[in-house]
């Protein structure tokens, strides 16, 4: 039922399941927020928690209740209620009710119903590249009940997973602007993909919370009677409450009733809504007390409305208050109500004061027909809304002519501002080239371009950079976000016409449905999302999920196994090592050494792999950012491997691999630093077996295999052969001194970590083949060769 309901309604619905399946979290209790003025029973329309008594829940019916639902609901039905709610609807918080929903659902299903449960999910899982950023809630669900479900054929699961991960970083591989988002990246904040052919409605589509807003800062026009106010909007928005505020009361006549009215026409002018209440939802309707100054108007499901109407339909009004004398709008003269003519200036006063407009209809008006004004009070509306894209229902045939005009009008639009868009391309590609001249010049342009920096907030940042960031983070986001409006409105109008073609046609007999009317039908189908999408920012949401899963997966044993074989590490090391932010980068080391940790086979293809990408990457001739790119990320992975706890075996074997790549880079130090040549001294030709020598053409090559290799390799040797530091001892001085009087037993120190006794143990190793004299031999190249 709830995927069939308006999108609005669908939240309250799983509300109502929520209650029936999910127990009460008993922290909301604890952690209660101060009462406000209202009511606790209120909600507010935009808040997605609910009030609910937790003596009422009834936990042992609900594996019945379970059963009843999967007995009821067919398996594409629930399928379909899995796409709606958990991936495809824009909002969180109903994509956290969907997944408390099924949550429940697994957990109190038979082992047979998790098992189909489980396949389910799988089915949909090729299809998550067209959900991007949404999915994080079904791969959530997906990684727990594949671990948590025995008997389940997890070997094609987990085939799945690193076939979808190696697709999608095909896919960023040979995306067109691959290579320009990456030099973007080295120079400017990436917070959207904005030089894309097609606008995404997943990554440009945000999920806009709802804010307060004050009405006159959305409204561009209006109009007045003497008891209403009209009120157009600057676009469509999604209201749930609004809240009024009434100033100056004057007791002679004081509001007694409000009707709220809304429409979401879209009008050239708000006098065309004038007098005409055919046109108008009635959304609301408040009694006030005598007096009252505020009124909140909470809506159960928003409204969505361009137009807003307020009437003040009913008054308290004080008749001996009515009969007192005026004060004259000219002369500040106390003058009789009746006539209402001033003696003075001849003024009347009835006449309204802020733009003299008389009413010659009726006398004393509440409000003046003209500006608005009311003499009475002073009105001030506060909306809890957010903008949101909706047209006007087609009811007729010539709406449906002007909704046709409209699309096209949309689409010339967009493509006048796609051209624009693409213009920027170019612009991009030449500032970044000049930059990387400016880098490749080095200190001899630098003088010469202390012309092109300026000072922006302090600092000195060079002209082009600044342009740089202006183009791509200021004008093609603007082009942007105007291309995936006018495309959002596109494809709002075409479901409207869809929808009314579709009910024109059903009202007669016997016809058939216009061809593009499937549109409708097969709007949650897959035959669209199979494809995979050509989105940039979709695609790399997709890979975190990805990653996000295989974590999950690989922290069972006998699933890393299966990891490996699949060919995941070399998958991490050749895409994924290198891309996205920082954080990403280091989650990403972390599963390497996960799937890695206690597998020997596996360590050595490792180290090997890692080896060789370094050593390549080295023997260019000359050090460019491109190589700090390449090498950097592979250097700290050395740095997370070597720090992992497991076998002693697999901890030497990593070891090995950055001594050697130390080794490697120590006889190029005689032509860089002057240090004698003894590594020649101490090994062989076979200790370096297998890996090429850097190239000595260029010193450049030299200096920075010292800085990105051999100086992190030899920080990590150091920090493994660094002595324990003892533990501190938390007493004070006068405590300690006493303690030693009392007794005199030892402190026994805490047992120490696999690290710390890899360490001992390597001292100790090291002692042991010391002479007298301190010298220490050391068959490193045997070592090495692995013997």
């Amino acid at each position: 039922v709830a995927r069939r309901l308006h999108p609005h309604v669908a939240p309250t619905v799983l509300q109502l399941l929520q209650c029936a399946l999910c127990a009460p979290h008993t922290h909301r209790q604890d952690n209660k927020q101060p009462q406000s003025e209202w009511p606790e029973r209120e909600r507010s329309a935009d808040s997605d928690a609910y009030v609910s008594d937790g003596s009422k829940f009834q936990e042992a019916k609900v594996p019945q209740l379970v059963q009843q639902i999967l007995k009821q609901v067919p398996q594409d039905e629930l399928r379909m209620f899995v796409k709606a709610f958990l991936l495809e609807t824009n909002s969180t918080a109903v994509r956290w009710q969907a997944h408390a929903l099924l949550l429940a659902i697994y957990n109190n299903s038979s082992q047979s119903d998790q098992a189909s449960l489980v396949s389910l999910l799988w089915g949909i899982w090729p299809t998550l590249p067209q959900y991007g950023r949404k999915a994080a809630q079904f791969v959530d669900l997906l990684g727990y009940f594949t671990l948590k479900t025995p008997d389940i054929d997890t070997e094609k699961y987990v085939g799945s997973a690193v076939e979808l991960l190696r697709n999608q970083n095909q896919l960023l591989s040979s995306h067109g602007n691959a290579a320009l988002y990456a030099a973007l990246s080295a120079y400017v904040e990436l917070d959207g993909y904005y030089l894309e052919s097609e606008p995404c409605l997943v990554c440009n589509n945000p999920e806009v919370p709802m804010a307060t807003i004050k009405l006159p800062t959305i409204k561009i026009d209006s109009k007045f009677t003497t008891t209403t106010q009209i009120v157009k909007l600057v676009s469509s928005h999604m209201i749930s409450r609004i809240s009024l505020r009434i100033g100056d009361i004057k007791r002679s006549k004081m509001v007694r009733t409000i009707n709220f009215y809304y429409n979401n026409r879209t009008v050239q002018a708000v006098q065309e809504l004038k007098n005409r209440p055919g046109m108008w939802h009635k959304a609301k309707r408040v009694q006030l007390q005598s007096g009252q100054s505020e009124v909140r108007v909470d809506f159960p499901l928003p409204i969505v409305a361009c137009n807003l109407m307020m009437e003040y339909a009913d008054f308290y009004e004080n008749q001996q208050a009515t009969g007192e004398s005026l004060q004259c709008p000219r002369c500040s003269q106390s003058v009789p109500a009746n006539p209402g003519v001033c003696a003075n200036c001849g003024e009347n006063v009835f006449q309204c004061h802020k733009c003299r407009a008389i009413n010659y209809d009726e006398k004393d008006p509440f409000l003046c027909h003209a500006c608005g004004f009311c003499k009475y009070a002073k009105f001030d509306y506060t909306l809890t809304a957010r903008p949101c894209c909706a047209v006007d229902t087609i009811e007729n045939d010539e709406e449906r002519k002007k909704m046709v005009q409209t699309i096209g009008a949309l689409l010339d639009k967009a493509d006048r501002v796609y051209r624009q868009l693409v213009a920027n391309k170019p612009v991009l590609e030449s500032l970044l080239h000049k930059i990387s001249e400016h880098r490749l010049e080095g200190r001899a342009g630098d003088e010469n371009s202390n012309a092109s920096n300026t000072s922006f907030s302090g600092a000195q940042i060079n002209r082009v950079i600044q342009t740089l960031a202006h183009k791509y983070c200021v004008d093609s986001k603007g082009h942007f976000e105007d291309l995936s409006k006018i495309i959002q409105k596109v494809l709002a109008c075409r479901k409207e016409l869809v929808a009314y073609d579709r009910s024109q046609s059903e009202q007669l007999k016997g016809d058939t449905l216009p061809v593009y009317a499937g549109l409708v039908q097969n709007y949650d189908s897959d035959l669209s999302k199979e494809s995979g999408g050509g989105c940039y920012g979709c695609s790399l949401a997709c890979a975190e999920h990805c990653l996000t899963l295989l974590r999950a997966l690989a922290s069972q044993p006998e699933h890393r196994t299966r990891l490996c074989r699949f060919g995941l590490v070399q998958e991490l090391v050749q895409h994924n090592l290198h891309r996205g932010t920082p954080q990403c980068q280091e989650e990403v080391r972390a599963l390497i050494c996960l799937v890695t940790r206690d597998n020997l086979p596996a360590t050595e293809q490792l180290c090997t792999l890692l080896t060789q990408r370094i050593t390549l990457s080295l023997m260019g001739h000359a050090a460019s950012q491109d190589h700090n790119n390449s090498v950097r990320p592979l250097v700290l992975l050395l740095g997370s491997l070597v720090k992992v706890q497991d076998s002693v075996e697999c901890w030497e074997s990593r070891l090995r691999c950055i001594v050697k790549l130390w080794v490697w880079c120590c006889p190029q130090l005689t032509e860089v630093a002057g240090i004698p040549p003894a590594a020649h001294a101490i090994l062989k030709a076979e200790a370096l077996a297998g890996i090429p020598g850097i190239n000595t053409s260029s010193p450049n090559s030299h200096q920075f295999a010292l800085q990105q290799v051999a100086l992190p390799c030899l920080r990590y040797m150091q920090q493994l052969m660094a002595p324990v530091p003892p533990a501190p001892v938390p007493s004070t001085d006068s405590e300690q001194s006493k303690d030693n009087k009392e007794s005199t037993t030892p402190v026994t120190p805490p047992p120490p970590t696999l690290v710390q006794a890899q360490q001992v143990q390597l001292i100790h190793a090291v002692s042991a083949v010391s002479s007298p004299t301190g010298n220490v031999v050391v068959d490193l190249a045997a070592w090495l060769a692995g013997r």
